[in-house]
C-alpha cells in the first residue's frame, strides 16, 4: 500500500503509476519476448531455402559424430515438411493475435477497476486507482495465461528451427551438443509456461475460495444478530476462520495437489533439460529421469484429470455462480490448456518413430491393415516436438477467444469483483444485509480483502 501511495502521490504522475504496475511491466516484457521471437523466426529461419539448410546439415554431418550412417538418414531425422513450416509461420500470427486479445481484455478490466476505485467511498482506493481490486488481480492472471503459453511456444519453436535447419550446429557446436542445447531450451520454455499455468489454477481457486469464505462470513453475521439468544450464544463459539480455512482447503484439494505436484514436475523437467547440456550433471539427470520423473509424470496425468473434475464440480456451487455466473465456462479455457499440455504430447508420441507408443500402435495397425496410414503421419523425435510447439500457438489463441467470450461480466458480477477495502470484506450476499440494525463492519478491514471476512467485522 505504501508503494502504491507513493506512485499515486501526485495526480500528474498517474500515468507513471500506471506504467509501473505489475500488469504493465508484465505485458511490456511479454511483448518484448514476442517481438524478439517473431523477428528471429521470420528473419532468420523462415527465409532459408532448401539449399542453405542442406549445406548446413551436410557440414554438421561431415564434421560431427552424428551416429547416423548416411547423410540421408540424418537429413530425414531433422527434415521440416512444408506443411509444418507453414503451420509454424502462421503460429506467429496466432501468437500476435493472442497477445493483442489478452492485452485488450486485461486493459478493459484494469480501466474498469480504476473507474470503480475513483467512485469508491474508500479513500485508499481513490488514492491508488491503478491498483486493481484483489479479485481483479486474480482474474488478470487467468486472462494472461494463454498469452504466456503462446509466447513460450514460439520461443520453443525458435529452438527447434535452429536445431533442424543446422543453424545451431553451423555456429561451431558439434551435433550432440547442439541437439542437447536446443532441446533443453525448448523444454525449459515449455516448463516455464506450465509453471505459469499452475499459478493460474491456484489463482482461480483463490478467487472461487474467496466467494465461499464470504458466504460463510454472512452466515456468522446472521447468527450473531439473530433474535434467538441460543443462536447468538452459539455464534460466540462458532470459529468461522477455522471453517473458512478448512472449507477452502478441502473443497479444492485436487486443485492444490495438481499445483503442488505440477511445480515439482516442472522443476525436475527444468533440471534434467539444463543438466543435459552440462556433462557433470548428466548422470544425475539420468537417474532422476529413470527413478522419479517418469513415475511422477504418470501420477501427474491422473492428478490433472482429478483437478479438472474437482473444478467442474466446485464451479457449479451457488456461492460461486451467484457472483461469477457460469464459472465452469470461465474455467474452460484453463481446463483446455491443462488437458492439451498433458495429452497432446502423448498423442504425438504415438506417431514418433522408436517410442514404445509407436511400436504398440504399429503392431495393432498391422493387424488392422492400417500400416500405411500410420506411416504417413510418423515423426522423428525432433519433428514431434516441433509439431507440439506449433499447435500450441493456435490452441492458445482458441483459449484466449474463449476467455474473451466467457469472461463477459454483468453489472451484478462486476459489483462482487470490483470491491475495495471494507466493501471487499463485507460482501453482500443477501440483498438486505446492510439493513441489519447494528454496524457490522469497520474500516479496520481495509487491507483484509477476501482472505479474511472475520477480521473486518465490527461485531
Amino acid at each position: 500500500a505504501k508503494v502504491q501511495l507513493f506512485l499515486h502521490r501526485w495526480r500528474n504522475t498517474a500515468r507513471l503509476a500506471l506504467a509501473l504496475q505489475w500488469y504493465t511491466l508484465f505485458f511490456i516484457g511479454s511483448g518484448g519476448i514476442l517481438v524478439w521471437s517473431a523477428y528471429e523466426l521470420l528473419s532468420t529461419y523462415a527465409v532459408m531455402d532448401a539449399g542453405e539448410i542442406e549445406s548446413n546439415l551436410r557440414q554438421i554431418w561431415a564434421s560431427s559424430n552424428t551416429t547416423y550412417a548416411t547423410f540421408d538418414l540424418f537429413a530425414e531425422e531433422v527434415h521440416i515438411p512444408m506443411w509444418l513450416s507453414r503451420l509454424n509461420e502462421l503460429g506467429v500470427c496466432a501468437a500476435v493475435l493472442t497477445f493483442t486479445l489478452s492485452a485488450r481484455h486485461v486493459w478493459h478490466l484494469v480501466r474498469t477497476s480504476a473507474q470503480k476505485a475513483r467512485a469508491s467511498d474508500y479513500e485508499l482506493a481513490r488514492s491508488t486507482e491503478w491498483k486493481p481490486a484483489a479479485r481483479v488481480n486474480l482474474v488478470l492472471l487467468v486472462i494472461s495465461m494463454p498469452m504466456v503459453f503462446s509466447i513460450m511456444a514460439l520461443r520453443s519453436s525458435c529452438s527447434m528451427w535452429a536445431l533442424m535447419t543446422g543453424v545451431s550446429g553451423h555456429r561451431g557446436l558439434p551435433w550432440v551438443a547442439s541437439a542437447e542445447l536446443e532441446m533443453g531450451k525448448c523444454m525449459s520454455n515449455l516448463e516455464l509456461a506450465s509453471a505459469f499455468q499452475y499459478y493460474t489454477v491456484l489463482s482461480f481457486t483463490q478467487l472461487c475460495g474467496s466467494y465461499l469464505s464470504s458466504k460463510l462470513g454472512v452466515l456468522e453475521v446472521i447468527m450473531k444478530v439473530s433474535s434467538d439468544a441460543s443462536v447468538r450464544t452459539a455464534a460466540q463459539n462458532f470459529k468461522m476462520s477455522e471453517y473458512q480455512r478448512s472449507s477452502k482447503f478441502a473443497t479444492f484439494l485436487a486443485a492444490y495437489a495438481f499445483v503442488f505436484v505440477g511445480v515439482i514436475v516442472s522443476l525436475l523437467n527444468f533440471f534434467t533439460a539444463e543438466a543435459a547440456v552440462d556433462e557433470s550433471y548428466e548422470l544425475i539427470a539420468d537417474k532422476v529421469d529413470d527413478n522419479v520423473r517418469k513415475t511422477l509424470k504418470s501420477v501427474f496425468l491422473v492428478i490433472t484429470v482429478l483437478c479438472v473434475i474437482n473444478m467442474s464440480i466446485v464451479t457449479r456451487m451457488e456461492a460461486i455462480t451467484e457472483h461469477l455466473g457460469n464459472a465452469n465456462m470461465k474455467f474452460m479455457g484453463t481446463r483446455l490448456l491443462l488437458i492439451i499440455a498433458q495429452v497432446q504430447s502423448v498423442v504425438i508420441l504415438a506417431f514418433t518413430v522408436g517410442s514404445p507408443s509407436y511400436r504398440f500402435l504399429s503392431e495393432h495397425a498391422e493387424k488392422l491393415g492400417l500400416v500405411e496410414h500410420v506411416r504417413a503421419w510418423e515423426f522423428s523425435e525432433y519433428q514431434a516436438l516441433f509439431v507440439h510447439t506449433s499447435l500450441l500457438s493456435f490452441e492458445s489463441l482458441l483459449v484466449v477467444i474463449l476467455n474473451t467470450l466467457t469472461w463477459h461480466l454483468s453489472q451484478a458480477h462486476e459489483d462482487s469483483l470490483f470491491l475495495f477495502g471494507p466493501d471487499e470484506a463485507r460482501e453482500t450476499f443477501l440483498p438486505d444485509i446492510e439493513k441489519l440494525p447494528i454496524p457490522l463492519f469497520s474500516e479496520a478491514c481495509a487491507e483484509a480483502g477476501h482472505r479474511g471476512t472475520r477480521e473486518g467485522m465490527g461485531v
